[in-house]
């Protein structure tokens, strides 16, 4: 199991620290994701972080399912 706290600062796909989560996290069974901070701006910080946990539920999520 791999644990990645403070997980918004692994948002951007092309950073170096996110990279190296999705690295580990391909040799890991289940991933867990802590953070306080999911989505600061934009609804697509939110969906970057789904993307790295689960790609195929990202395209899923919008602005406009829930968001006030």
């Amino acid at each position: 199991m791999l644990v990645v706290d403070e997980a918004h600062f692994v948002k951007n796909p092309e950073a170096r620290r996110s990279r190296a989560v999705a690295g580990w996290a391909e040799h890991v069974e289940r991933v867990l994701f802590l953070t306080g901070t999911p989505m600061e701006n934009r609804v697509e910080e939110f969906r970057s972080l789904v993307r790295q946990l689960r790609p195929e539920l990202a395209p899923s999520v919008s602005g406009t399912h829930g968001a006030a």
